[in-house]
């Protein structure tokens, strides 16, 4: 019987003078008692997550100025021009960029608390130290907006002119060719080093300097042979000459370097999971509704002119992949990245 009807029911019974036995008295009270608890339930879940309706505070966990901050506060304007809400911008260096992802880890999963990551502080990072979080128990992923192509440079009037020269110098001499990348375990030096694997008996001098900058300056000051970054990092001089791009990952040539060729074509496969991936995640067990709220907004950024003429300006393309197919590029690379770390020795 209904709650409705059971209502309906004894207001009929008393009106017809019914008498009923306490025990009965006392076992319809305690059903409408329980019909009344599911009708609230009922109505529960009924109610909807109204998502955002406070500011949304995204960690960067590299400087201010910086490509990767400056992405960040392209999709942060744009997410505050879909729904109205302030969108904070923290900066939080440190660590290669992991600080900020082992902060928002711990926050609750609420949505309002987002970290834009690099592939390399959320998947190399933790295990190369124990930094308080790991990707597979501590994180929601959320969506990919831009990744961008690695590629080894050397100075305009270097003695190598191509990739093979290098390396085959290198083998011949152990430990003479200097080369820089974005720091300890950044996928920079893990794609170098897998190539060096490849080739067998090649031993390189590796400089980990996290500051892109001093980098560039002692590449073309000549205090080191070689420097391996995302290639947005030397459009500048390479299109003033001051630099030579040996080698790019990607499937094929891009239309910015026409000269440069990709490591595919010289013969070494798989590269492109080193890329830099630039995206969004929060702390684990996030809410589908507030997932899904973010990646209609993340979708929507990657398509807006604004944002893409922002990315464009500072050398970066849009490349945008939602939460579960976020996830898929995730779990997959996490594996390569594993083997290389493993095999070169470097896991914690």
């Amino acid at each position: 019987m209904g709650f409705y009807k059971m209502v309906e029911w004894l207001i009929k019974a008393k009106e017809r003078g019914y008498k009923m036995k306490k025990q009965w008295q006392i076992l319809i009270v305690l059903s409408l008692i329980c019909s009344m608890s599911l009708v609230g339930c009922s109505s529960t879940k009924e109610v909807k997550v109204k998502y955002p309706e406070k500011p949304i505070t995204i960690h960067v966990g590299y400087a201010a100025g910086g490509g990767t901050d400056l992405m960040a506060r392209e999709i942060g304007k744009y997410i505050t021009k879909k729904t109205g809400q302030p969108v904070v911008v923290v900066n939080q260096p440190g660590g290669g960029g992991s600080i900020a992802i082992g902060d928002v880890a711990q926050k609750a999963p609420d949505g309002y608390e987002l970290a834009f990551m690099t592939n390399g502080a959320l998947l190399v990072n933790p295990q190369l130290n124990n930094l308080g979080f790991t990707y597979e128990k501590d994180i929601t992923p959320l969506a990919l907006v831009s990744t961008a192509p690695l590629a080894l440079a050397v100075r305009a009037d270097s003695k190598f002119k191509t990739l093979e020269e290098l390396l085959e110098y290198a083998k011949a001499n152990p430990n003479k060719i200097t080369y820089a990348s974005g720091g300890q375990g950044s996928t920079g030096q893990l794609v170098i080093e897998d190539i060096a694997i490849y080739k067998g008996g090649i031993k390189f001098n590796f400089l980990p300097n996290t500051n892109i900058p001093q980098s560039l300056a002692e590449l073309l000051g000549g205090h080191i042979d070689a420097y391996s970054i995302n290639i947005a990092t030397f459009k500048e001089n390479y299109e003033a000459k001051k630099i030579r791009v040996l080698a790019v990952s990607a499937k094929e040539r891009l239309k910015d370097f026409p000269d440069v060729p990709t490591y595919e074509e010289l013969g070494y496969k798989g590269t492109e999971t080193y890329n830099p991936l630039f995206g969004f995640v929060g702390p684990a067990n996030m809410p589908a509704e507030i997932v899904n709220t973010l990646d209609e907004l993340f979708k929507g950024a990657c398509e807006d002119p604004e944002v893409i003429a922002g990315f464009n300006k500072i050398n970066y393309g849009v490349a945008y992949l939602n939460s579960k197919d976020f996830k898929v590029r995730l779990d997959n690379d996490i594996k390569v990245l594993s083997n290389i770390l493993q095999t070169l020795g470097m896991k914690k």
